[in-house]
């Protein structure tokens, strides 16, 4: 039986955005959010940029603390709140791979020392041991031992991500939260470091977080599928369910935008742009995007429903991709 090893409970993260010179407002970048992590799997999260995946991750890796909810990790038989687990006990188990391999290392240090480097601050081995750490680790990840010595700038972008990858393994995590990992890299080489993530994750049984807007790389890696919108879970299911037949406008026009309809063409993009939410706003989020929203839409807001396959967050929303008729969620 599949547990969660984390479990994300109504989390809101807002900010305060100035109006003018005597107003502000709180925009919520993530509003009454829910989501298991389950063991041993994939969930992709998927949305367009200002959507809140990135401020998500930030959550789950403390660098911001929720406004409202909690984040619980699996803790014996128990979760906690994480807030409640010491720091260095927290990043033995979770770690993170950022987007962009050039930003995300230190130019001055030699490749073993990036490796090593959360591994030492953590305590996971011994000093003496590392140079043995970074070239297991660099293995790995199909880097060879001859680069221990090196700068970042000897390496290729791809190569560098590779080093990223290491450093978080040499922590030997439970979680990795990998945020948009592929997006800066050569098409060529995302498909190596794709396949080299699966590998990891099916070889160590690693859970991921992992984010992306590219949906043929979710269908491709991912178990479970997270869509967000302006802040909110619009639907969450199986890859298959949520990809292959997507119930909520929102993910539908995702979809049929990158991945194309049943003959194969791309287009049906959502109208208009996403609009950033308020706390005061009623009604659905996606209520001005939406060509089937009604005055249930406009007055009241949708909360997740659940079916057998998936939850969904809109009033007209059915299962197992059931979309004919005026009472789909089309």
């Amino acid at each position: 039986m599949t547990t969660n090893i984390m479990t994300i409970e109504h989390v809101s993260k807002s900010f305060g955005v100035r109006k003018s010179l005597l107003s502000s407002v709180r925009v919520p970048a993530l509003d009454d959010v829910s989501l298991p992590l389950r063991r041993g799997r994939v969930l992709a999260l998927v949305g367009e940029s200002g959507s809140g995946k990135s401020t998500l991750a930030r959550l789950l890796m403390r660098l911001d603390e929720p406004s409202a909810g909690a984040i619980r990790i699996e803790q014996g038989t128990n979760e906690v709140d994480i807030a409640s687990v010491p720091l260095r006990e927290y990043y033995r188990r979770v770690q993170m791979v950022f987007q962009d391999p050039y930003a995300s290392i230190n130019p001055r240090k030699r490749i073993w020392q990036i490796v090593t480097a959360a591994a030492s601050n953590l305590g996971t081995h011994a000093q003496g041991d590392m140079r043995r750490v970074a070239e297991e680790n660099l293995d790995a990840v199909g880097i060879g031992h001859q680069h221990l010595d090196a700068f970042p700038n000897a390496l290729s972008g791809g190569q560098r991500q590779r080093v990223c990858i290491a450093r978080a393994l040499a922590a030997k995590p439970e979680l990795l939260v990998l945020d948009e990992p592929l997006s800066s890299l050569d098409v060529s080489i995302q498909a190596q470091i794709l396949n080299l993530l699966l590998e990891l994750q099916r070889r160590l049984g690693l859970t991921y977080l992992f984010i992306s807007h590219d949906l043929a790389v979710v269908r491709h890696i991912a178990d479970d599928v997270a869509v967000m919108y302006a802040g909110r879970l619009v639907e969450y299911g199986t890859v298959e369910a949520v990809i292959d037949a997507p119930s909520h406008p929102y993910t539908r026009a995702l979809v049929a935008s990158a991945l194309g309809g049943a003959d194969g063409k791309r287009g049906a993009r959502a109208r208009g742009e996403l609009q950033a939410a308020t706390l005061d706003q009623l009604g659905c989020n996606f209520l001005p995007r939406c060509d089937q929203a009604d005055a249930q839409c406009q007055g009241q807001r949708p909360s997740m429903r659940a079916f057998p396959d998936r939850r969904v967050a809109c009033f007209r929303a059915k299962p197992s991709g059931n979309h004919d008729g005026a009472e789909t969620c089309a």
